[in-house]
């Protein structure tokens, strides 16, 4: 028995909302791979932006459906949700056998779009994306703007993602969604004073880590994933290797984040009564190793930074905001006030670019580098202080269990 093939049109209607403009709906029939029938439904978009019902079909036209050519099963860019799409993006672009993407970076994207992305926009055809609703949706947030900026960032590599994949046509974010990335506030610094006060009330494993993070401006990352290997006595540099966020190990991406790192004799002679102290001594050991975990990690930054490093903050009687990337902060601001070169500063803080005309015109020379390294280590040090009684090696239970 033969079986006529159905051909069909679809319809197209104009529906009234209780909240809103009217909307053009599209509906047609689709038969599953199961042999079912299922009613499908697109919005074209509201009768203020297709006010006649020929420019709703214009709309449709460039949609392409070929509702009587192929089941589209939920794939059609007009039919796949926000939530479908993530979860494509997710699995190809974040899943475990990604081509690129550090574990640290796919947990940041992971905890954006579960967080902030999903539960706003999951339901949403990936069509009816407005670049004035996510801006107006951004506007809404009580975030910073940076923390705004980058989740524009990511849904524009989703959008990114369904390009490359041909699931639609244009990036509705990119060059489209404008939103700042502007500091609202200027970030808190702490002086030399400020922060030779607060090592003071430090013990020697949390004050090593503060008194390197704001000597260097070495980034946390690269702080936990220090191992004493790393450090060449001799020269006095310190190699840059890796960096740890969470529970993973990190490469560092640039060239420059991989530049060596001068110290100051004075911080060199820290390291080595530290050193001392440590119950972790081997090249392969971690510099600092948490003593709860016996070792087999680096220290953990927020309670690092609960437990030890504010509380000093308050001893020293400083009413400042500080986290770990405050002491990078800090030591740009001394470098700066000390009337470095723009590439020297650069070069310190280990920037893969500053300026183009800097980049292009200007060159630091390493003895540059660590003569700015040591000036700020004498600001903060002072004489004697580094090797004080707060690194005696005969006081060794001043350790810490981190």
């Amino acid at each position: 028995m033969f079986r006529r093939n159905r051909f069909q049109q679809g319809s197209l209607t104009k529906e009234k909302r209780q909240a809103g403009p009217a909307v053009w709906a599209f509906r047609w029939r689709e038969m599953g791979p199961d042999g079912i029938t299922t009613r499908k439904k697109i919005i074209l978009g509201t009768a203020e932006e297709y006010p006649t019902e020929s420019k709703a079909r214009k709309r449709l036209a460039s949609l392409d459906l070929n509702i009587n050519e192929k089941q589209s099963q939920g794939v059609h860019p007009a039919l796949m949700t926000m939530g479908q799409l993530i979860d494509h993006y997710e699995k190809l672009e974040l899943g475990e056998h990604r081509h690129s993407k550090a574990q640290s970076t796919v947990e940041v994207y992971t905890e954006y779009l579960t967080c902030w992305i999903k539960p706003r926009w999951k339901n949403t055809h990936t069509l009816a994306v407005k670049p004035v609703e996510v801006e107006e949706w951004l506007r809404s947030l009580t975030l910073a703007n940076g923390t705004k900026a980058k989740i524009r960032n990511i849904m524009s590599a989703v959008f990114q993602h369904a390009l490359r994949h041909q699931f639609i046509s244009t990036n509705p974010i990119r060059g489209m969604v404008r939103q700042s990335a502007k500091r609202q506030r200027e970030p808190e610094v702490l002086t030399a004073e400020e922060i030779r006060l607060t090592l003071k009330h430090l013990s020697p494993l949390p004050r090593m880590m503060v008194f390197l993070a704001a000597s260097t401006g070495l980034r946390f990352s690269e702080l936990r994933g220090l191992q004493w290997q790393d450090l060449d006595f001799e020269k006095g540099v310190l190699h840059l290797r890796r960096g740890v966020v969470k529970k993973h190990i990190t490469e560092l991406k640039t060239a420059a984040s991989r530049k060596p790192v001068p110290l100051h004799p004075d911080v060199l002679s820290s390291l080595k009564i530290f050193r001392s102290l440590s119950g972790y001594r081997k090249p392969e050991n971690w510099i600092f190793a948490s003593t709860k975990a016996k070792g087999r990690v680096p220290v953990w930054p927020s309670g690092l930074m609960q437990d030890h490093v504010l509380p000093a903050i308050k001893a020293a009687q400083i009413e400042k905001h500080v986290s770990w990337h405050t002491f990078r902060h800090s030591y740009a601001t001394l470098l700066k006030a000390n009337g470095e070169d723009a590439k020297v500063v650069q070069d310190s803080l280990r920037h893969a670019s500053f300026q183009i005309t800097m980049d292009t015109y200007t060159q630091a020379v390493p003895e540059a580098v660590r003569s700015a390294h040591v000036r700020v280590v004498e600001q903060i040090a002072g004489v004697g202080m580094v090797n004080g009684p707060e690194l005696d090696p005969d006081r060794s239970t001043q350790l810490v269990s981190c």
